[in-house]
């Protein structure tokens, strides 16, 4: 299925279910940052985060499933920054990439 853009609150959100966490975050009054910026990662890749949560100081990506190959960006992403990344699902799931310091790998 692809994703329709909808404009909301003076962003234009590449999905709905994007332009919906936008909301939620409005009516909880959590600040966010939509796509900031992005960032050159190590390994070779752009990444771009969908939204930046200020106050908690973390990101959050929006996926309508976690892939593989998703996930493994995040994680690069999350090492790169040295700190989590948090991915939520639209059955209301959450996973989170982090640093596991004790054996050097990523878990979820």
């Amino acid at each position: 299925m692809k994703a329709i853009e909808t404009v909301y609150n003076g962003y234009r959100f590449r999905s709905r279910l994007e332009a919906r966490w936008a909301v939620f975050f409005d009516k909880a009054e959590i600040t966010y940052q939509y796509e900031p910026e992005g960032y050159s990662l190590t390994n070779g890749n752009y990444y771009l985060p969908d939204f930046y949560l200020p106050e908690a100081d973390a990101y959050l990506e929006v996926k309508g499933q976690l892939d593989d190959e998703s996930f493994q960006k995040g994680s690069c992403f999350a090492l790169d920054i040295g700190k989590p990344v948090h991915f939520a699902l639209p059955n209301g799931e959450m996973a989170v990439c982090y640093d596991d310091e004790d054996e050097g790998t990523y878990n979820w």
